[in-house]
């Protein structure tokens, strides 16, 4: 399901990546940032766990409607909180030093999304810091898999269908 959803999106997905390195690029033009072959290659392989993790998200918001007969509102919201806890609106590190409530954020899923790949781009990591992050990353990859399974496998069984 993974790979048939990213080559229905591959297309929003090639234009996303190649704006926000033109993006990216501009900026490294105006503000020079060092730049080598590993932050770029460590950059593209978080984006492929970013959008696993992604896809993961939406089939648990999905699954939402086996107890919910109306889901756009938690859609709505756990979008909202995605990009705000995501670093999509203010890096992260900045919203921590107004608000302490925003600390937990670090270990949520929501940062491998975009404010760890974007950190990583940028060099801010040493190759030990990116390789914790792949390592989390990959560990809530798991966990959602994992959960995504649990929670349609509960929502099966309260289903009520005729016929079975």
């Amino acid at each position: 399901m993974f790979f048939s959803d990213l080559g229905r999106s591959f297309l929003q997905i090639l234009i996303q990546v190649s704006f926000t390195l033109v993006l990216l690029g501009l900026a490294n033009y105006f503000l020079p940032i060092s730049l080598n072959v590993f932050s770029i290659l460590t950059f593209a392989l978080l984006l492929i766990i970013s959008r696993l993790m992604q896809f993961l998200i939406s089939i648990l918001q999905g699954l939402s409607a086996f107890w919910f007969t109306e889901i756009w509102g938690l859609t709505s919201i756990v979008s909202n909180f995605w990009t705000l806890s995501s670093g999509q609106m203010f890096p992260l590190h900045v919203l921590t030093n107004f608000f302490n409530v925003f600390i937990f954020t670090f270990f949520l899923p929501f940062p491998f999304l975009f404010y760890y790949p974007t950190q990583i781009y940028l060099g801010k990591y040493s190759p030990l810091e990116t390789l914790y992050v792949f390592l989390g990353g990959i560990a809530w990859c798991v966990v959602l898999y994992f959960l995504a399974k649990w929670v349609f496998k509960m929502g099966l069984k309260r289903n009520e269908s005729v016929g079975l």
